[in-house]
């Protein structure tokens, strides 16, 4: 007796049963592919410290004092090993990255990967207090890489970036400038930036005429903002308005919008009705 032919499915039915079965491969995905990424990366800082392990130059402790501090950073950001085994992961970092030093005290790359390692440990500690120390310590090495080779454009703007985290912005300015001579097409994003930013700090402590300056200075460094996170155009027209400068606030907007800025409603109404202008 020969079997009859099994019914065949609906088309809807088999599109909802495709598409079921879809989302449950997504989500398994999903569930899989972020424990297995992180494997992977975190196998890769071992196969660095494997390499760096048979080697006994400075060069070679320099990277393992890295990998170390890597793996430490990584771990520690993704709440995988408790903060003790954190401390030693770092330790060990430090050793590696001290014996480096040791063999070759004049060594730029010694001290600045020491330095990038304290910079990482200042990312991930919960209180300002420690925060500091490490940005410190950071800065101290970055610059004995700069006293040892001026032109290390990678110690400016890490050093710089360390000042500005402990809010040393004059010292932070000072090297992203050096760093921007160096490096023209990068660099001029973290002198705007860090000029902005004392603009503001000026500004909050009513120093009008040096929130001014360093709004303008920003601005001059690097017009259209790009990588910048803080927003000069605004704050001068504003203080621009506040100082009844007027046409120097006109200034201010049509540099915002020749940068494709935008500035808000409310405050160019105040301006127009100010300064009897309608642009």
């Amino acid at each position: 007796m020969i079997a009859a032919n099994p019914m065949p499915l609906p088309r809807k039915k088999i599109i909802r049963t495709s598409l079921f079965g879809a989302l449950i491969g997504i989500a398994a995905l999903v569930k899989f592919s972020v424990p297995l990424w992180r494997w992977y990366y975190l196998s890769q800082c071992d196969a660095k410290i494997e390499a760096a392990t048979k080697r006994s130059d400075a060069k070679g402790f320099a990277e393992l004092g890295r990998a170390y501090s890597e793996k430490a950073r990584f771990s520690r950001a993704f709440r995988l090993i408790p903060d003790a085994e954190y401390d030693r992961q770092f330790a060990l970092s430090i050793q590696a990255h001290d014996k480096a030093i040791a063999l070759s005290p004049t060594d730029v790359e010694a001290h600045f990967s020491r330095g990038r390692t304290y910079y990482d440990r200042a990312t991930v500690e919960p209180t300002a207090l420690k925060q500091k120390k490490y940005y410190s310590l950071a800065e101290m090495d970055f610059g004995d890489a700069i006293q040892h080779l001026a032109s290390h454009g990678q110690a400016l703007e890490w050093r710089g970036l360390a000042r500005s985290s402990n809010e040393d912005l004059d010292g932070a300015i000072e090297d992203f400038e050096v760093a921007a001579k160096l490096n023209p097409d990068g660099g001029t994003s973290r002198v705007a930036d860090a000029l902005c930013q004392r603009g503001s700090d000026h500004q909050g402590k009513k120093e009008t005429e040096a929130a001014i300056a360093d709004y303008e200075r920003s601005i001059a460094a690097n017009p259209t903002r790009d990588g910048c996170s803080c927003e000069p155009y605004e704050p001068l027209v504003a203080l621009y308005l506040q100082n009844r400068d007027y046409a120097k606030g006109w200034d201010a907007v049509q540099k915002a919008r020749g940068a494709g800025r935008r500035i808000d409603p409310e405050l160019l109404n105040k301006l127009k009705a100010a300064s009897g202008r309608s642009q």
